[in-house]
């Protein structure tokens, strides 16, 4: 059994909560999936420039580096979506892995609980 997460909304106003929510799954015995859509995925790049005065003085990409202490390791963009935004994988952390919608649908089919954030 599996858990869905899929971000589309994730911004510098409700990062940390979104990121708090995804750690808090972590704890359960089953494996987490955490897509990362549209507006969001500028937040996965390496050299994205933060306001920080928006996160309370937080690096978001610090935040997310909190993923790899929880184990929660499988964090997912769908490459047509990063060619949509005109990114590329070299763009990306090294912790993200690139695949097709069609992996991505079935992983969203097959999860016992989804959510959308």
């Amino acid at each position: 059994m599996s858990i869905a997460v899929i971000v589309e909304s994730f911004s510098s106003t409700n990062a940390k909560e979104i990121i708090d929510f995804i750690l808090g799954l972590s704890v359960y015995n089953e494996e987490l999936y955490i897509e990362f859509r549209s507006n969001s995925l500028k937040y996965l790049l390496k050299d994205y420039e933060y306001d920080y005065s928006q996160v309370g003085g937080r690096n978001i990409s610090k935040l997310l580096n909190l993923f790899e202490l929880y184990d929660v390791d499988n964090i997912f963009v769908d490459k047509e979506n990063l060619k949509k935004y005109s990114y590329n994988k070299k763009m990306l952390h090294d912790y993200i892995k690139v695949v097709d919608s069609l992996e991505l649908q079935e992983r969203l089919r097959n999860a016992k609980h989804k959510f959308m954030l």
